[in-house]
């Protein structure tokens, strides 16, 4: 099992990930689907977290904790997610080390007094993928039915996680309109 560890933007090491995770993009073969995703659209100055995927105290993988002003007052979780494909597997099988990060950014979010928190996916399908994580997961998921703008271009399907009763008056997101 993977070594996973999520740190805030304020840990005194934070700079230090962000540049391993920048040297680390640069090994990422340019056929990946997602390619611009770790490289040229990596940005990590709206991160409120960073978590990191490490085997045998090397990098393997890392995702963010993003905010931006249009989610209201909600994070994006597993943002800009990646895995090195020797560490993946196939099919929509959430990992234990995968359910770690999630737990451990649900953690770092509610601490710093988010509403929720929410993972979305890029996909030109339905949202079964995003059903078929949130079934894993505990049943707080929320699993939305219609596609929202996560980006200035991307909509995507996403689950929501709720802090409070008062989330759905938080949430800035705007529903796609189809």
């Amino acid at each position: 099992m993977l070594d996973v560890e999520t740190i805030g933007k304020y840990d005194s090491n934070f700079l230090s990930i962000v540049r391993e995770i920048q040297k680390f993009c640069m090994t990422i073969s340019s056929d990946d689907r997602l390619y611009e995703n770790y490289t040229r659209r990596l940005n990590f100055s709206d991160s409120v977290a960073i978590s990191t995927y490490r085997n045998e105290n090397k990098l393997v993988g890392f995702s963010t904790v993003l905010y931006l002003s249009e989610y209201g007052n909600g994070v994006r979780i597993l943002n800009r997610f990646y895995k090195d494909p020797k560490f993946r597997l196939k099919g929509f099988k959430v990992t234990d080390e995968t359910k770690i990060m999630i737990d451990q950014q649900l953690s770092v979010a509610k601490n710093l007094n988010f509403d929720f928190a929410f993972m979305s996916r890029e996909s030109n399908t339905n949202q079964f993928a995003m059903k078929h994580f949130a079934k894993q997961l505990d049943s707080n998921w929320n699993i939305m039915p219609n596609k929202y703008k996560v980006s200035n271009n991307s909509e995507q399907y996403i689950v929501v996680y709720p802090f409070n009763d008062t989330w759905q008056t938080s949430i800035l997101l705007k529903e796609s309109v189809r």
